[in-house]
């Protein structure tokens, strides 16, 4: 298997896929809400890119590591899921910021104090 074929082979995973939605999703409310809000700075949205591309570009190459090497494949589950906590903690204070309500079990389960 060459390069690209790799590549391609874990772009095209659900988990890769899931993790640039809720990044869009991310970026599109946090957008939102800075506008709304009359915050919103360029710069603040070039250092998020920045951020967002370093992080999913590490995953990524934990994940095509994972395909060579088993040993990997824990620390690519690890990633994913802390990626997705975090994601989804964003989301639902972007939400809340935006005045859209949150359902109250989804609050309970990422209360942060």
């Amino acid at each position: 298997m060459d390069i690209f074929n790799l590549i391609g082979n874990v772009i095209s995973k659900i988990e890769v896929q899931t993790l640039a939605y809720l990044i869009a999703a991310n970026v599109v409310l946090g957008l939102a809400r800075a506008v709304i809000k009359g915050q919103f700075e360029l710069a603040k949205l070039a250092d998020f890119a920045r951020t967002v591309i370093m992080v999913f570009g590490a995953y990524l190459g934990v994940a095509i590591a994972s395909v060579a090497m088993a040993d990997f494949k824990e620390m690519r589950d690890v990633a994913w899921l802390a990626l997705i906590g975090v994601l989804l903690v964003k989301i639902k204070d972007n939400l809340k910021d935006l005045g859209i309500p949150v359902p109250e079990k989804l609050n309970k389960l990422f209360n942060r104090s």
